[in-house]
């Protein structure tokens, strides 16, 4: 069999297709013309600003099945999008539902490449297949194509995307805090134990959270707060610390200058500050819910790494308050006092800004 065929070569500006017969000539020729663009050969994500596309279902013959029109081109050989364009992830370019099928693929319709919004980046639910791993279905997070539309408007000086401008809230908002508490980054699997929720949910909501631009995904488990986001939070916990009363700033500090073996309960703040127990109860009902403290359930309570850091603010604000009270009653030139108050509230505003 291998003798009796040999491939066909293009020659000059012409195409013989088909193969040619020992002992006779069977094959057709056609005029040469340059093929359009088509979806393969470019990497998930990459754009493309072409108007015009080969159809990748046909091959550009118009037909598929042989005799009929092509369902993507409607016969035309060709395909028009409106820039600019991706490769589809779904089908990886080739139109079809399932390899060699005649279905066309649900995402492109048979194109190959599919429109996309810019600025984009690539899916974190699929990781840009375009669907989820054992599933028929294509991915709901960027309906198949790969990629998703980063939200908000890019400022055209700085290249910056500005996304949101409000912290999350619900359960994005308690992984936030949680991440923002631990240092900026987290496991997932971590993020479900501080929540008691299951690591499967916890990261679900940290893919939607990445997507939405308060999450940056920088390992395959690990998740940190975007600069915005992590912005946002720094500005609530410092609105949150300025807005405290005397009252819930004294149980802050009943609560961290309690021995190490000693319970801190609300009955004993109560006891200490001279209110009545329910007057407390809702003071640290309140500082639970801005987690400044954290209340177990059998009603101990201590101190998070929010409130410690809130009690050094307050301890510092004081001791600088106290300072210049001393300074007031001090012989000091008045330039001198000036100055020296000038140089102390630039030293509690530069602490405040840590």
């Amino acid at each position: 069999m291998a003798n009796d065929y040999e491939e066909w070569r293009p020659a000059g500006k012409s195409a013989r297709l088909g193969y040619q017969r020992l002992g006779g000539l069977d094959y057709e020729t056609i005029p040469w013309k340059p093929a359009k663009a088509s979806g393969l050969g470019r990497r998930v994500g990459q754009l493309s600003r072409d108007k015009d596309y080969q159809c990748v279902f046909c091959h550009g013959t118009g037909e598929r099945p042989k005799g009929s029109k092509c369902p993507a081109c409607r016969g035309q050989g060709e395909v028009h999008l409106n820039p600019p364009a991706v490769t589809c992830a779904f089908c990886k370019g080739t139109g079809e539902n399932e390899p060699r099928s005649q279905v066309t693929c649900p995402v492109c319709r048979g194109k190959g490449v599919v429109s996309v919004v810019e600025p984009i980046k690539i899916c974190s639910q699929c990781n840009g297949r375009g669907r989820i791993i054992g599933s028929p279905l294509y991915c709901g997070g960027c309906r198949g194509k790969g990629v998703v539309t980063v939200k908000g408007s890019v400022n055209e000086t700085t290249g910056e995307t500005k996304t949101f401008t409000a912290r999350p809230s619900g359960t994005a908002g308690d992984i936030a805090d949680v991440i923002y508490q631990i240092g900026g980054r987290a496991d997932y699997q971590q993020i479900a134990r501080e929540l008691r929720i299951s690591p499967y949910y916890a990261e679900s909501i940290c893919k939607q959270m990445t997507e939405r631009g308060y999450l940056e995904k920088i390992s395959r488990s690990i998740y940190a707060l975007s600069s915005n986001c992590e912005g946002l939070m720094r500005n609530e916990e410092e609105r949150q610390r300025e807005a405290l009363s005397s009252d819930e700033a004294e149980v802050l500090k009943i609560v961290v200058m309690a021995e190490d073996d000693e319970e801190v309960k609300s009955m004993d703040i109560a006891k200490r500050i001279g209110l009545k127990l329910p007057d407390v109860n809702k003071m640290c009902d309140k500082l639970g819910r801005q987690d400044f403290i954290n209340i177990s359930l059998s009603g101990k309570i201590d101190l998070t790494e929010k409130g410690l850091r809130t009690l050094e603010y307050i301890f510092a604000r004081e001791e600088l308050e106290q300072s210049q009270a001393n300074d007031s009653e001090s012989e000091l030139p008045e330039e001198e006092d000036v100055e020296q108050k000038d140089e102390q509230w630039k030293d509690l505003k530069e602490y405040k800004m840590q």
